[in-house]
């Protein structure tokens, strides 16, 4: 498990990220300071195909596959990507 310390070093990378890299310095220091570390269990759902993302993840460690509902590999999401923010933007489910 990662301390706060090992995640705030990764604040940069996070903020390099597309939409975060379009934000005001201020914009940044908002959202970082409303950050929160959550761990996932592998295979464990995040959020399910056609819901809509209560959060946006940054992945800090491991890597996150997206799958269908059949469970086809959409796309494998590696350290320092992003995924949610779109759903959560436009309030539309995923999938």
């Amino acid at each position: 498990r990662m301390t706060d310390l090992e995640v705030r070093s990764f604040l940069p990378t996070f903020f390099s990220a597309f939409p975060f890299n379009q934000l005001s310095p201020q914009a940044c220091r908002h959202i970082a300071s409303k950050l929160t570390l959550n761990d996932f269990q592998p295979g464990q759902v995040i959020f399910a195909e056609g819901e809509i993302p209560i959060a946006v993840h940054c992945i800090v460690q491991g890597q996150v596959r997206i799958v269908s509902s059949t469970q086809l590999t959409i796309a494998r999401l590696e350290v320092g990507q992003t995924f949610g923010w779109e759903g959560l933007l436009r309030r539309v489910g995923v999938g």
